[in-house]
């Protein structure tokens, strides 16, 4: 079992991950109460997106390791994306109990928290994971994650320009400033934002994801200067030029009928 974990381990470093699966599956004909090999099936099949598989290999392997942080996690993580959000803050609370300073744990328990609609805990959570690490820009921006899901606006954009002050090329922090003055209708600075990016971040699919999002939040307002609404086309016609898809196409022809509808206006 330790050759076959070891390949394992090898195929899993080189992310050649159907090897890895193989290998872990056959350290358990061997010996079925290898944890570790259980731990990393259920961390495979977690990434496939099978989280009723992860869950069964995690509880075995719980079974044998009951103290694994990383297990009640990975169990609560689980139970988060399969909606069972009452069995994931479980599996977060056990988490914190065997390692207070597990920030991703607090910062995951914070999400749940504000999904459900308990967003004075959510905030507790939050602040706690930057207590934890407050000069990490990581958890910086995470925190201000959280407050943006919250709707807090004015406390994520504190957290990620704490973030960018700590690294200044942090770009996810940039990407939710963009977002912040999005949500709070002001266009021109969030448009401004993607103007400062390198063209290494324009490539990242998240980029595009954010300025998806802005420019079809100004096509569908209903409230718009012609001064934005030509600046939102310019980024367009530049999305266009990468991803020719159906849903920025509709963003383009949504921001030439404001266009004629406004010069109609005059």
């Amino acid at each position: 079992p330790v050759i076959l974990f070891n390949l394992g381990i090898n195929f899993l470093l080189g992310k050649e991950y159907t090897q890895a699966e193989e290998f872990f599956k056959k350290v358990l004909d061997v010996n079925p109460e290898h944890s570790q090999a259980l731990f990393n099936l259920g961390a495979l099949t977690f990434d496939k997106g099978d989280y009723h598989t992860a869950l069964d290999y995690y509880k075995k392997s719980l079974r044998i390791d009951k103290k694994n942080t990383r297990i009640y996690f990975n169990m609560a993580n689980c139970f988060y994306k399969l909606g069972l959000f009452d069995d994931a803050a479980k599996y977060f609370k056990k988490c914190i109990e065997y390692c207070p300073d597990c920030v991703q744990a607090y910062i995951n328990y914070a999400h749940l928290l504000a999904d459900i609609g308990e967003s004075a805990d959510a905030q507790r959570k939050a602040r706690a994971a930057y207590l934890i690490d407050k000069d990490s820009a990581y958890v910086n921006f995470a925190v201000g994650v959280v407050y943006l899901k919250l709707k807090i606006y004015d406390n994520a954009l504190e957290k990620f320009a704490n973030s960018l002050r700590l690294s200044s090329d942090y770009y996810p922090a940039s990407l939710g400033i963009a977002e912040i003055y999005c949500r709070k209708g002001d266009y021109e600075k969030s448009l401004s934002v993607f103007d400062s990016f390198s063209d290494d971040i324009k490539n990242k699919t998240e980029y595009w994801d954010i300025l998806l999002l802005v420019l079809q939040t100004i096509a569908n307002d209903s409230v718009t200067s012609q001064s934005v609404v030509n600046y939102a086309l310019q980024y367009c016609n530049k999305f266009l030029e990468q991803y020719n898809n159906d849903k920025i196409l509709d963003v383009q022809r949504k921001l030439l009928e404001k266009i004629n509808q406004l010069e109609a206006n005059k």
